[in-house]
């Protein structure tokens, strides 16, 4: 399906943030392809009658993307994005080269850009403080959200994270965004906003992360769990 289609299919399902995975393009780093691209993104997005804000993520094939490009590539496709202020937000993994992420975040917040800070773990789920260690730590470095996920081996894990959630979400001030990825941890996709979580990442095709529900039963059971007016609704693309 064109990327135009894709979009436009994002766009009709009303979500309040489309997530643009741009490690599934060909030719990501090209930059004038790209532009080309993000112009053709943007306009469908402005033509919805509602505020629907971009998130802009780029993940190499360790962090669970499919992208073959080395860290350099990374930090060049980021900063074109930033500097030409081609998104509203960008995700940024923290376990990465520490200056030169601090410099993605200090030109981010120049351009108005809003920052995730994330951390993926895709074999276990950490401890208690560890996750809330981690995400202390994309505080002080300035995210506007601090995103932990992880996969779970078992039910108590999927606990141990929102535990860790509910907990970081009374002592920080930086908007969270966690789940437990997986089937095991679908639970915790729901749960969001009775711990502390801000966003949720749905579905409206091919999931892009494991354990991710389409839009429309994510959306029932965020009704079911809390009001309508502390929604979000992250369609992730």
């Amino acid at each position: 399906m064109a990327i135009a289609d894709q979009v436009q299919q994002a766009v009709n399902v009303v979500p309040d943030v489309i997530e643009w995975r741009i490690d599934y393009l060909e030719n990501v780093a090209n930059q004038q392809e790209y532009r080309n691209t993000y112009e053709n993104v943007k306009r469908i997005i402005n033509n919805s009658s509602r505020n629907i804000a971009l998130l802009t993520t780029f993940r190499i094939i360790h962090e669970g993307g499919v992208s073959k490009l080395d860290d350099d590539s990374y930090f060049e496709i980021l900063g074109n994005v930033i500097a030409n202020s081609m998104t509203d937000i960008i995700d940024i993994e923290i376990h990465r080269e520490k200056t030169r992420v601090q410099k993605l975040i200090e030109l981010a917040h120049a351009r108005n850009i809003k920052v995730v800070l994330s951390y993926h773990d895709f074999k276990k789920t950490p401890d208690k403080a560890t996750i809330v260690s981690e995400l202390t730590k994309m505080q002080s470095a300035g995210a506007d959200f601090a995103k932990v996920a992880a996969i779970p081996q078992s039910p108590r894990d999927v606990i141990t994270l929102m535990d860790a959630t509910e907990e970081a979400s009374s002592k920080l001030s930086v908007s969270l965004i966690t789940m437990a990825m997986g089937e095991l941890g679908k639970i915790s996709r729901v749960a969001g906003p009775v711990i502390g979580s801000v966003l949720s990442f749905g579905q409206n095709g091919p999931a892009s992360a494991p354990g991710q529900l389409p839009i429309q039963n994510l959306r029932q059971a965020l009704y079911s769990v809390t009001s309508v007016e502390n929604q979000k609704y992250l369609y992730a693309e």
